[in-house]
């Protein structure tokens, strides 16, 4: 998973003294444990959408996703919609070696319930963190910070199809990685004589498929 990457790329900008105070990303590199650790390990503001919820419920639309139920930390129980309050409380990790915990309702008191399987939950930290971001995603200011990444995309976009990062001439990682700073310093010498020499910026792609939209009867 590409969210593996992201405390990775915060060590080694550390070890740089290069850490940003604010990292705007891509929504693959955003998960809960990101958050929460971007904020904790290396007060780095972790600005990035968080992806919906993946649950079956959030799925197939139907049953209780996390959201529905009442959690009170502190007391470690857990409440349904229908009133009806946990009985065990298990810190684990789940297969994807993430914190989370399990949560047990009465057997008798779900007997009757649709939803009546165990229910798995984030520890409070990573759960307030994805709320949080969710959240604040919907805002205009963080619409307005957000549309700095679509610089980045362009330039994404520059480096594969003008300059062909993707293609490597070499083989092994220094060798690649030493390509990629020259590749990073030509496309900085392109923008910089653009610059001088008043070089209108482009505009957004438009592909030849939505070019036939204005025509399309």
């Amino acid at each position: 998973m590409i969210c593996r990457i992201t405390p990775v790329i915060h060590t080694r900008l550390a070890s740089k003294r290069l850490l940003p105070g604010k990292h705007i990303v891509d929504t693959g590199y955003v998960n809960a444990q990101n958050l929460v650790d971007s904020e904790l390990e290396f007060d780095v503001d972790l600005v990035g959408k968080v992806p919906p919820g993946t649950s079956w419920q959030a799925t197939a639309q139907e049953g209780f996703e996390q959201d529905c139920f009442l959690i009170d930390w502190d007391s470690k129980r857990v409440s349904c919609p229908l009133g009806k309050h946990s009985k065990s409380w298990r810190p684990t990790i789940d297969s994807h070696n993430n914190p989370v915990i399990k949560v047990q309702f009465d057997s008798k008191d779900c007997a009757a319930c649709s939803s009546r399987l165990k229910c798995t939950l984030k520890s409070q930290k990573l759960h307030q963190a994805l709320s949080n971001a969710r959240i604040c995603q919907e805002t205009e200011s963080f619409k307005l910070t957000y549309n700095k990444r679509a610089g980045v995309e362009g330039l994404i976009s520059q480096a594969t199809r003008c300059y062909q990062l993707r293609k490597c001439r070499y083989i092994g990682q220094a060798k690649t990685l030493l390509q990629h700073v020259a590749t990073a310093a030509a496309i900085n010498l392109s923008r910089m004589w653009d610059w001088w020499q008043d070089v209108p910026r482009s505009q957004t792609r438009v592909s030849r498929f939505a070019r036939l939209a204005p025509t399309a009867s």
